[in-house]
């Protein structure tokens, strides 16, 4: 529907026309209008989202409980969207309201290797996870935004070996917490 979900701040919209540079992503008078938004919808992302909450309940319903990561990178600086330099790792669950608790305990127990990360800060996670994040019915939601400065040159561009290895260990042991996190939520589910 478009809505705004960060109400007072800046943000791209269903269907964005600008890079977060605001500068232009479509020539002039080639921007999607009204129905050509709606067709994209209705062609690409209503099924899109009809096949992942498809998958989350099949996953629960086998196992019990399921755990749902979204994850996006972007620049260290964006002041469009907020001042200054952005976290390494930056959680978003809603407010504590798309996982459960000892999920985002667990996040900020974790050292992340002298990275640094913030959980619900300018992200709190977009539509994906707070649409399909319901801890009480056992689906768990988290998104992380990886500041593209700890894999990249963010001036050119470009993929940076020695970097994205250093963060490699961070996210290993983060996809451990998930791993362990999800495993503890089957177990008390009893589904084998």
């Amino acid at each position: 529907d478009d809505e705004n979900l960060y109400p007072g701040q800046d943000t791209t919209g269903l269907c964005p026309t600008t890079q977060f540079s605001r500068a232009a992503i479509y020539k002039e008078g080639y921007q999607p209008n009204e129905d050509e938004v709606a067709r994209r919808v209705e062609h690409y992302w209503r099924p899109y989202h009809n096949q992942l909450q498809s998958v989350l309940e099949r996953i629960r319903e086998k196992f019990g409980a399921a755990l749902l990561f979204e994850a996006h990178s972007i620049k260290s600086v964006v002041p469009r969207f907020f001042d200054g330099v952005l976290a390494d790792f930056n959680f978003g669950n809603n407010n504590q309201l798309s996982c459960s608790p000892a999920l985002i305990q667990a996040l900020e127990n974790w050292s992340c290797n002298g990275y640094s990360k913030v959980i619900n800060g300018r992200f709190k996670g977009g539509y994906i996870t707070r649409a399909y994040g319901k801890p009480k019915s056992n689906i768990h939601s988290i998104q992380l935004e990886l500041s593209q400065a700890t894999y990249m040159d963010e001036t050119r561009l470009s993929f940076d070996e020695s970097k994205a290895k250093k963060v490699s260990k961070p996210l290993t042991e983060m996809f451990e917490i998930f791993d362990d996190f999800i495993n503890k939520q089957i177990n008390s589910c009893g589904v084998e």
